[in-house]
């Protein structure tokens, strides 16, 4: 994107990455951001002033003055008769909900659910950014001060010109603590006379710093590119990034690569899956996983009970001659209204060619069972040696006394699997190409194509 090396280093390399655990706090991004600002020639600011804070500066000696986290005297502040509050974020936007002005704890936190319910966040991720923000936006609401993040100060040629206070927040910023600055801090108290705040995402300010291309402008795009908040454009550079957030980076290509691969609706089956619809008798998705280690693409095969019958009736054997292959073979139920009933998975099956030359032998058991005939084929696994006997113990403890019927399905997910340095030496048409490969690859060999 702004990076012109190979690969983004250890993230400690950057000059404005903290040690620990909390280098992602909004004060520390205010901070590498004030000190960015702090380092800028006349010209620079000028240009910084306009397009950030929508300000024009006469041309002239400048002279500025920043505070992090300490208030100035009012004194000071109110020499400036430009006063600006400047409120910056991922999103560049206020909370979109009215209810946030209010100081009401349980309305605010059902309407953080509903904001939270809109993110590309884990579930556990969701509920620390209600619990977080919920703390934070009562705590600003019970503390009848004001302190803002940052603050800029500017003399031309001697006089006092601009005032900008600053705030900033890893989500949407609250309108209630903008406007308790603008009147504490900023001593804006009369409704007309106050100031519309300034909002700027963070990836305007990437832009702007990208033009100047200084050694602290880069080093703060590659600080927020470290953090999670901007891409990177080039799929190579970003498999080669570092081990601790490659994986982050590259996933951001999952919807691009699999539109180059199949047709079809794309979407995020979870924080590190792509995945893509697909409507063959018995393949319903297209997978691309980013882990940790590795870039894997799923095919799971008969993943519903009836889709499962179709596959076994028409596939012979499977053999797939690929050093990137392996298969999982899942055997599970699912309760009849669609829920997969959790930890009685078989999946220690001797070969695929056992998995499915079992299933094809007792295809007539792939149907819909009572509990009590459930527990009667988990029984036949046992007694062919298929299963222990505490699985067996739990599938019984399980499912006797239940009701509801039961779906029986043996999927079976075909897996080829690429290192990120592998993806890399590709580039990312390459790495489509060989992906549509791979599918065509397991269509054919499962009947399907």
């Amino acid at each position: 994107m702004y990076l012109n090396y190979d690969g983004l280093r250890d993230p400690h390399l950057n000059v404005f990455y903290s040690y620990g655990d909390k280098a992602h706090l909004e004060n520390n991004i205010t901070k590498a951001f004030v000190n960015t600002l702090e380092s800028f020639s006349n010209t620079e600011l000028k240009t910084a002033v306009k397009e950030l804070f929508d300000f024009e500066l006469l041309d002239g000696d400048y002279k500025t003055t920043f505070y992090l986290q300490k208030k100035p005297s009012e004194e000071m502040v109110r020499k400036y008769e430009n006063r600006i509050m400047f409120a910056f974020s991922p999103t560049g936007k206020p909370w979109g909900i009215k209810g946030l002005d209010t100081k009401d704890k349980s309305t605010i936190k059902k309407e953080l659910e509903a904001e939270a319910s809109n993110m590309d966040l884990s579930d556990d991720e969701k509920k620390r950014f209600i619990e977080t923000s919920l703390e934070e936006i009562m705590k600003i609401r019970e503390d009848k001060g004001s302190i803002p993040d940052g603050w800029l100060f500017v003399e031309v040629n001697n006089e006092p010109v601009l005032v900008v206070a600053m705030e900033n927040k890893l989500y949407d910023l609250d309108p209630y603590q903008l406007n308790n600055h603008i009147e504490k801090s900023l001593l804006i108290t009369k409704e007309e006379d106050k100031p519309k705040p300034v909002y700027r995402t963070y990836e305007s300010i990437l832009d702007l710093f990208g033009k100047f291309n200084s050694l602290l402008c880069n080093q703060f795009i590659e600080y927020l590119t470290i953090l999670g908040y901007t891409k990177v454009n080039d799929f190579t550079l970003a498999c080669k990034a570092d081990e601790s957030i490659r994986q982050r980076l590259v996933r951001e290509f999952g919807k691009d690569i699999l539109n180059a691969v199949h047709d079809g609706e794309k979407d995020f089956r979870n924080w590190e899956t792509t995945r893509c619809l697909v409507s063959y008798d018995y393949l319903h998705e297209i997978n691309l996983s980013f882990k940790s280690e590795s870039i894997e693409l799923w095919l799971s095969f008969g993943s519903t009970q009836n889709s499962a019958r179709t596959m076994l009736s028409r596939i012979e054997r499977i053999d797939i001659e690929d050093s990137r292959f392996f298969s999982y073979l899942g055997f599970h139920m699912l309760y009849y209204r669609g829920r997969i009933i959790r930890g009685l998975y078989v999946d220690n099956w001797d070969s695929i060619e056992d998995f499915v030359s079992y299933w094809k032998k007792n295809i007539n058991l792939v149907k819909m069972s009572t509990p009590e005939e459930a527990i009667l084929l988990y029984q036949k696994m046992f007694d062919d040696k298929k299963i222990d006997k505490e699985l067996l113990e739990n599938v019984t403890a399980r499912l006797s006394g239940k009701k509801n019927p039961i779906l029986i399905v043996p999927e079976i997910s075909l897996v080829f699997r690429w290192t990120y340095e592998e993806a890399a030496q590709l580039g990312k048409d390459k790495f489509a190409t060989e992906l549509r490969e791979k599918l065509d690859l397991a269509l054919r060999t499962m009947k399907l194509k």
